[in-house]
């Protein structure tokens, strides 16, 4: 719970669009920033830091909870999917924007991608042995 202080506080960023004495609410410009500062690998405590709120008082629960929520709005269900189980290969998603990925989570999806075309390709050219194999023996 926020005392009455941290309530008065908190009213004074811009970026605070109701708050109460247990919730808390941020503008679409707040949570347009915080995304893209996100998107930069900064640390969570950095970019609350940044944008004008004490992340003590903010508390890592709440903090964790709406870059849950937003991580939520903002990624494809393709994102949402790769991101949560990277250890899985499975077919990459067509035409993948990777601009709007969080940059670790961009890399570890690009290591997928990577790793199941490389997949592809040996079982093209196996396929491929086969079919001239097949043809030199007729």
């Amino acid at each position: 719970m926020f005392t009455k202080e941290q309530i008065d506080e908190l009213r004074l960023n811009p970026y605070t669009y109701h708050v109460s004495n247990t919730t808390i609410k941020f503008t679409e410009e707040f949570k347009d920033a915080f995304w893209r500062l996100y998107l930069q690998d900064m640390p969570l405590r950095d970019i609350v830091r940044t944008l004008g709120y004490d992340y003590d008082v903010l508390g890592e629960k709440r903090v964790g909870g709406f870059i849950y929520n937003l991580r939520k709005n903002r990624l494809t269900p393709e994102q949402r999917v790769a991101s949560s189980s990277p250890q899985r290969i499975t077919r990459p998603p067509a035409n993948t924007d990777y601009t709007h990925m969080y940059a670790s989570e961009a890399i570890k999806n690009m290591s997928a991608e990577l790793t199941y075309l490389r997949q592809e390709v040996e079982f093209l050219k196996k396929l491929s042995q086969l079919e001239i194999k097949k043809d030199s023996e007729d």
